[in-house]
């Protein structure tokens, strides 16, 4: 858009001897010019009020305050690492921007460039990763909050989760940001393993980032940890690890912005 500056220099003694008005155009650094079809619906990063086939609308403003943040950076120069389940790298709303060459696959072995492609008919990991990385402006589907990272596929909880693989899946390029968007049960307190945190500290310092959900726990069946079939409660805090400052611990909102009603309460 255009705006108008106007200039006032003054000289030492506060005499005015120079105003000038002049008209400075901004461009944005992206235009939309291939939408994508689902991006209306995306009230996460846009709320606008819509109801996205609810029977109740959201409340307009309720999002992640993404704004125009987009006309000039959407994610450039930043990689993020996914450790989910299956990721589909080929996606056509993911290939232009995924790694299979830094990517994982843990149910083979811990190598880099193993497909964490598989035949498990899981599509949780491949979503994270659009939610995260979707291109935007391709004419498909919807975007995700950079839809210009890189993207790197682990595919972690496909694996034996072994302590050498839990902390193989926190190794990556240095000053990337992993995202872990599952958990353990709060059934009862799970103690943290040093070494893990160890290994999390140091990274950290390296300037990587780890960000995790607090879980979707807010009530469950205890019958999930051996109990029986009644209802428990639970809380991020039983998860050790997840009380450490090297995890960003992010719960879940609705878009009328009150807490989702999965999402698992902490401190």
């Amino acid at each position: 858009g255009a705006n108008q500056v106007s200039f006032l220099v003054k000289d030492d003694l506060g005499n005015e001897y120079c105003r000038e008005q002049t008209i400075i155009r901004i461009e944005p650094k992206y235009l939309d010019s291939n939408p994508d079809p689902l991006a209306p619906y995306l009230w996460h990063l846009n709320n606008t009020g819509q109801s996205n086939f609810s029977s109740v609308p959201g409340v307009a403003g309720e999002d992640i305050n993404l704004g125009a943040l987009h006309d000039e950076y959407r994610g450039e120069s930043t990689t993020v690492v996914v450790s989910d389940t299956r990721i589909d790298l080929d996606h056509p709303d993911l290939v232009d921007n995924t790694m299979l060459s830094l990517s994982k696959n843990f149910k083979i072995d811990s190598s880099v460039g193993n497909d964490p492609t598989d035949d498990y008919d899981q599509a949780h990991g491949t979503f994270v990763m659009g939610l995260i990385g979707a291109v935007r402006d391709n004419g498909l589907g919807g975007y995700g909050v950079a839809p210009k990272a890189s993207l790197i596929g682990y595919n972690y909880l496909g694996s034996a989760q072994s302590l050498s693989v839990k902390i193989n899946q926190a190794d990556g390029p240095e000053g990337a940001i992993f995202n872990y968007s599952y958990g353990i049960r709060s059934c009862s307190f799970n103690h943290a393993n040093q070494d893990y945190i160890d290994y999390l500290m140091h990274n950290t310092f390296l300037s990587s980032i780890y960000v995790t959900a607090s879980g979707n726990e807010f009530y469950y069946y205890n019958s999930v940890c051996g109990g029986d079939g009644r209802y428990y409660f639970g809380n991020t805090n039983l998860d050790q690890e997840k009380t450490y400052p090297f995890f960003i611990v992010t719960a879940a909102l609705d878009a009328q912005g009150n807490r989702a009603f999965y999402s698992t309460p902490s401190s």
